[in-house]
């Protein structure tokens, strides 16, 4: 499933959301459309970092991926 969320600020409030956001994150307390974000222990993260940018404007994404092993997703489907 995919779940987003938004906020608008300014350049100076950035700094403060993003370490916000990053505190929630690794603390378990992140949720996005009411669900929490479960950041699986023991699993090596692959995290990307893309910019792109044209004369409308520009984009920065972090995104943080992982696989979960087959046994852990068996579990899950049966769920």
């Amino acid at each position: 499933m995919k779940y987003s969320r938004g906020e608008l600020c300014s350049k100076s409030e950035l700094g403060s959301i993003l370490k916000k956001l990053s505190s929630q994150l690794l603390s378990g307390d992140l949720q996005v459309e009411g669900q929490y974000v479960k950041i699986p222990e023991g699993l090596d993260l692959d995290v990307k970092v893309k910019y792109s940018t044209n004369e409308d404007g520009g984009s920065l994404t972090i995104k943080i991926s992982w696989d979960l092993p087959c046994d852990e997703r068996d579990t899950e489907e049966d769920i």
